[in-house]
């Protein structure tokens, strides 16, 4: 599969393609400049969703510490942190691996 950087730039080209959408010039450059500002716009939007899937996640971690009556401290909300080589490195270490 791919990505959603590379993603979002396969969907930019067919749409630019599909609509000829131009932006400021009405020749090839209008379609460089349409093909990368929507990129950019679309790297926005997917930049802030994730911000706001991280912040519901470390929201859902802190109500499932105070349910249980812990107190919501770094060590219960670092697993909501996008860090998935460290992640991998705490596994490994509780399986024994240095």
């Amino acid at each position: 599969m791919t990505c959603e950087y590379c993603f979002s730039h396969y969907v930019t080209a067919f749409f630019v393609a599909a609509t000829r959408f131009k932006l400021l010039y009405q020749d090839w450059r209008g379609y460089l400049i349409s093909f990368f500002a929507l990129v950019w716009v679309a790297n926005q939007y997917m930049s802030i969703y994730d911000r706001l899937r991280l912040n519901i996640k470390r929201e859902h971690k802190e109500i499932e510490a105070q349910e249980n009556g812990q107190r919501a401290g770094p060590h219960l909300l670092r697993s909501a942190t996008c860090d998935p080589e460290r992640d991998q490195n705490q596994e490994l270490r509780g399986k024994g691996v240095p």
